[in-house]
Order: C-alpha cells, then sequence, then structure tokens
C-alpha cells in the first residue's frame, strides 16, 4: 500500500519509476536527469524516502547524499557528497573524485540505479563536473551524470559558500549556471505539509519573503525593510518579540 503522498509526489514518483524501467539510450538520456525543487515542508525528504523504499523493495538500489552533514541524516542511509562520491577538500575546476578505476567501491556506484542528492542550492559547481565525470566513467557512457541523477532542493535556501565572494561569484558557483541546468527535467512541490489552517498565511508570507516579492511601499523612508505581519510577533512582559 503506498504512503499518502500528494499529486505532486506522486508525479515525480511515477515519472522516475518509468525512467528506472528503460534502458538509458541516446534518445532519453536528458530525460533521466531529474530536479524536484520544493521550500521547507514540501515533503521533499518523505519523497527521497518513498524513492528509496519501494525501489529497494524490487532490489533496485539507490543512494542518498547531500551537501552538508546535518541534511544527510535525514533521507534513509543518507551521506555527505564528500563521502558518497570521495570527493577531494577544496574542490577546483579540475578537481577529480578520489575513486580508484575497477574497484570494489567503483563497482558499487556502477550497480546504484538511482543517486538521490539533497540540499543542490548549495553544491558548488565545481563539485558537480566532478560527479559528472565520475558518473560517466562508471557507467560507461557520456550522459549526464551517467543518466541516473535526482538533485532535489530549495534556492530560497543557502546558495554556494565562496571565500570571500561577490555575490555574482556565489551565483557563479550555483547549479543554475552550470551546463547541466539545461538538461533537467523539473518538478515542483508547492503544497507545504507541516502547515495547519490557522498557519496558511504565516507560510504564504513566508514564500514571498524568500521569492522577494513580499510587498514593500513605495513612500517607506525605510528602503530594503520588510514588515512583518502583526500575527508573526508576540508580546512578552510588554515587549515585542520578533
Amino acid at each position: 500500500m503506498r504512503p499518502l503522498l500528494n499529486v505532486n509526489q506522486l508525479n515525480v514518483c511515477n515519472i522516475i519509476f518509468a525512467a528506472l524501467n528503460e534502458q538509458p539510450s541516446v534518445e532519453n538520456q536528458h530525460s533521466r536527469l531529474f530536479f524536484m525543487d520544493g521550500p521547507a515542508g514540501s515533503g521533499k525528504t518523505f519523497t527521497y524516502n518513498y524513492l528509496i523504499a519501494d525501489p529497494s523493495s524490487r532490489g533496485i538500489k539507490s543512494a542518498t547524499a547531500a551537501w552538508t552533514g546535518i541534511a544527510a541524516t535525514l533521507p534513509t542511509n543518507g551521506s555527505t557528497l564528500h563521502g558518497l562520491f570521495k570527493l577531494p577538500a577544496p574542490i577546483l575546476d579540475n578537481s577529480t573524485c578520489n575513486v580508484t578505476p575497477n574497484s570494489l567501491y567503483e563497482h558499487y556506484l556502477s550497480q546504484v540505479s538511482l543517486f538521490l542528492l539533497d540540499e543542490t542550492s548549495m553544491i558548488p559547481k565545481h563539485a558537480l563536473n566532478a560527479i559528472d565525470r565520475l558518473l560517466k566513467d562508471v557507467c560507461n557512457n557520456n550522459f549526464p551524470f551517467g543518466g541516473k541523477v535526482l538533485f532535489g532542493g530549495d534556492f530560497r535556501q543557502t546558495l554556494p559558500v565562496v571565500k570571500r565572494g561577490q555575490p555574482a561569484e556565489v551565483v557563479e558557483a550555483c547549479i543554475k549556471c552550470s551546463l547541466h541546468c539545461q538538461w533537467v527535467q523539473k518538478f515542483k512541490l508547492t503544497e507545504n505539509m507541516r502547515v495547519h489552517d490557522g498557519e496558511k498565511e504565516f507560510s504564504s508570507w513566508l514564500l514571498r519573503l524568500g521569492s522577494g516579492t513580499v510587498f514593500v511601499k513605495e513612500e517607506d523612508p525605510l528602503k530594503g525593510c520588510i514588515e512583518i505581519p502583526h500575527q508573526c510577533l508576540t508580546r512578552e512582559n510588554d515587549s515585542i518579540v520578533e
């Protein structure tokens, strides 16, 4: 019996399961690279865990990873990208993953049918390029990321950390500025699965804040300041706490 997936989650799972049942070819190589975009609370981790559990029951291997250790603890059997793909530190534009050809670990990676990579907004472009080169070698094809990756994340959250980087350099390091982005089949999760009826207005305001669409009065003398809704404020000992 399937868990209670919403319509968007079910659509993601059905398309990916269909792709797993097909052999990658020149015709469908770009349809096997996916990106699941969704704000916090929209059920990305729940979807990952279902995508892990269902194929696993049929003997299909998957692997999950995230850029940070905290995020890596959320999906089932998650790890960091450095751990899964043996990424070096620091990562440069010509860096390669430390996986020995014809090793047991390379054989393990070749047996994985689906890699689920979370917090993609934080992954530097150089790391993505190294992973792409590794999976092409491991899978012995020229498909983007070997034709077996689902990315997931929310670009309202943290972008790659660039030491002393200017805003343009941070954006340049992001996956959206990578050549791989043009091959990605995108999905959107829009329903916040955590909020109750009384919290939907606050959830909607947070999304507008993250998207930069919160209304600001033109005559506001404090440009760049955002008014916090009254319902987001509480009073303690006659002082306002935000």
